[in-house]
């Protein structure tokens, strides 16, 4: 049996006396009838493309959280500079040698690397 839509099955939530043991009796009687609605689970290949946007999406918002942390780090050191995050602002950040904002840099997202997902041009 596939995953069953709960939504879809309002015979158990129409009954006046709601017990485990009644809502397991009614959901056996509308599986052998063979009225329970199954849910829509998409195929595994679109479930293992939404793993990888929510991983992307994960990361991102991770490395602009510890982008904002360095821009306040700078602020109470007082430098009031717009940073870059090419190899050259990066190490312009570990050159200040300045622990709380070198500890960002062990994040991968702050490492430079070919995204699996672009093509590579020829």
């Amino acid at each position: 049996m596939g995953g069953v839509n709960p939504k879809r099955t309002e015979a158990i939530t129409k009954e006046k006396i709601k017990t485990n043991v009644k809502a397991s009796e009614g959901l056996a009687k509308l599986l052998r009838m063979g009225w329970l609605p199954e849910a829509w689970a998409p195929p595994k290949e679109t479930r293992r493309m939404r793993e990888k946007l929510r991983r992307r999406a994960y990361l991102v918002w991770k490395r602009t959280g510890f982008k904002n942390k360095i821009k306040a780090d700078l602020a109470k050191l007082g430098i009031r500079k717009k940073v870059s995050y090419s190899e050259g602002g990066k190490q312009w950040l570990r050159d200040l040698e300045v622990d709380s904002i070198n500890d960002y840099f062990v994040f991968p997202g702050f490492r430079r690397r070919k995204h699996a997902w672009r093509k590579a041009s020829n």
